[in-house]
């Protein structure tokens, strides 16, 4: 899209989202209740789908950075790129809430029954799989990797959740005719897991901007010996430093958007960004808490919403240790000012 056009979707977003994520809205998504009319409108939006009629990879991220500062509920990163790996296989996407499932519990079975593929396995964390209509599960077996469209109501879920609360759940496939498999190369199954590491960057680093303007707002807005908090150096400190952490992964953010925008590797930029956003949210959530004191740990309080999604999602799909040994990896003998200043093209 042009520029014209993802400032078009980002205000169309941010008007949905502030009218639809209210404090009741949140706190029944916490209690892990689907929210059915925002995602009748994100789907009305086609804010839901990455297809060539509609969002593009770098307008998918910038919506998800906004959803993160608003916390919205629902398995919007998962099928925005589940969307994508299906429009890259050639399969209609379902109507429906579409989710993603990537980590296997153990080892995935898929035989053959004459002309029919049989799925048999577990696959664990995935995100609102019990509200879900379809799941695309992506796994490896001797015979290569795969990518098969599962109807969620022909499987069993085993409920979870994140630190966040929110739902993310165990699926037990049992002998399951998939709708649709697919044989994916490596390479594939690998862009999909960076696009969804990518996503939670773009969560994180919405959530992180909310958490450090309601810091902002809070120290202005507390008195204590006679005068805002926020006149107080100690407390200027600790913004300055969240305010310095944030704005550092909001600008390897936007050049990840960037990257994903001229066609190069998101490998590397998921690698760099969940390495470098691990540091931000420590700061910026325990900078966060400890301006806003007693009140900030309250149920009644919204910041837990973005620091403990934050904590969540730093996990999610690599932690910064994982994702170093993928960037070591890759650089290897290269001079590393080479490799980290020349872009290298998605194959």
């Amino acid at each position: 899209m042009s520029g014209d056009v993802r400032r078009m979707v980002a205000d169309t977003a941010r008007r949905i989202f502030q009218g639809q994520c209210t404090p009741e809205l949140l706190a029944a998504a916490d209690n892990h209740q689907f929210p059915t009319k925002l995602w009748s409108l994100l789907e009305s939006n086609a804010f839901t789908k990455i297809d060539e009629e509609g969002l593009n990879t770098g307008d998918a991220l910038v919506l998800l950075e906004i959803a993160g500062y608003y916390a919205v509920p629902g398995p919007l990163a998962s099928s925005l790129a589940a969307s994508k790996m299906m429009v890259d296989m050639g399969v209609p996407i379902p109507s429906g809430v579409v989710t993603c499932a990537i980590q296997p519990g153990g080892a995935i079975e898929l035989t053959h029954e004459g002309e029919r593929a049989v799925v048999s396995g577990t696959w664990v964390n995935v995100p609102w799989g019990r509200a879900s209509d379809t799941v695309l599960a992506v796994f490896q077996t001797l015979g290569g990797w795969f990518a098969a469209v599962l109807n969620s109501r022909n499987v069993s879920w085993e409920k979870g959740q994140n630190l966040g609360g929110e739902p993310r759940d165990t699926l037990q496939a049992s002998h399951v005719s998939p709708s649709f498999v697919q044989e994916i190369s490596e390479q594939q199954s690998s862009t999909l897991r960076a696009l969804l590491a990518l996503s939670r960057v773009a969560l994180t680093v919405g959530a992180l901007e909310r958490m450090l303007n309601m810091t902002v707002e809070y120290a202005q807005q507390r008195a204590q010996f006679g005068r805002s908090i926020g006149k107080f150096q100690a407390v200027q400190h600790q913004i300055a430093e969240m305010a310095a952490e944030t704005a550092a992964v909001q600008a390897l953010f936007n050049r990840a958007v960037y990257g994903v925008d001229q066609g190069e590797d998101m490998m590397r930029y998921a690698s760099l960004a969940k390495i470098r956003i691990a540091e931000a949210i420590r700061v910026v959530t325990a900078g966060a808490h400890q301006v806003h004191g007693a009140i900030g740990f309250t149920q009644e309080y919204s910041l837990h919403y973005f620091s403990r999604r934050a904590w969540a999602y730093r996990h999610e799909y690599g932690n910064e240790t994982w994702w170093s040994k993928i960037l070591f990896a890759e650089i290897g003998n290269r001079d590393l000012w080479d490799f980290l200043t020349q872009p290298t093209r998605a194959e």
